[in-house]
């Protein structure tokens, strides 16, 4: 169970144009967050306590995201109802449906590379905190949310301590 969620507005400009491309944009804009390792990924360059937030700049944050993407990391957004998920939908949208998410690939800030976003539709959560309550593995308890035009990273402030000291937590 989640005890201390922080949270962190995103004020870096590379991390906030990768959020703002138009798939991602419309399920933030219908009640939509991201939720596991893409937003873990992010942190890295957010959380002022993590190593390589110094360093963070746009080079690290791209090869980061990049490498997250090459070993078939996604994007799972979560919503609190079925009527979201197909809101964030557009009939021009094409996607495949699995089991548990409507699967949607668009273009990723780097060349030839596409991101995988995927919708989840088997699973409703009424906010990012019930999210994590269900998640199996601490670690993943990382969220990205859009709120009146700002981004805002919100973990779980243990989360952030296992994944610095390299420890795997459930």
């Amino acid at each position: 169970m989640v005890k201390n969620l922080i949270e962190v507005e995103i004020i870096d400009e590379a991390v906030i144009s990768f959020l703002s491309c138009p798939i991602i944009s419309k399920a933030f804009r219908v009640g939509g967050w991201i939720a596991g390792g893409f937003p873990r990924t992010i942190s890295k360059f957010v959380i002022l306590e993590h190593p390589l937030a110094e360093k963070a700049h746009h080079e690290i944050l791209n090869d980061y995201i990049f490498s997250y993407i090459n070993k078939g990391g996604d994007v799972d957004f979560f919503f609190s109802n079925e009527k979201s998920v197909s809101n964030a939908l557009s009939s021009d949208t094409h996607y495949h449906r699995s089991a548990f998410a409507n699967n949607m690939w668009t273009t990723s800030p780097f060349e030839h590379a596409y991101l995988k976003i995927q919708l989840v539709n088997k699973f409703f959560y009424a906010d990012v905190k019930e999210s994590f309550d269900n998640f199996d593995f601490l670690n993943s308890c990382y969220a990205i949310q859009k709120r009146e035009g700002k981004f805002y990273l919100i973990y779980d402030e243990e989360a952030l301590s296992a994944d610095i000291k390299k420890e795997l937590e459930i």
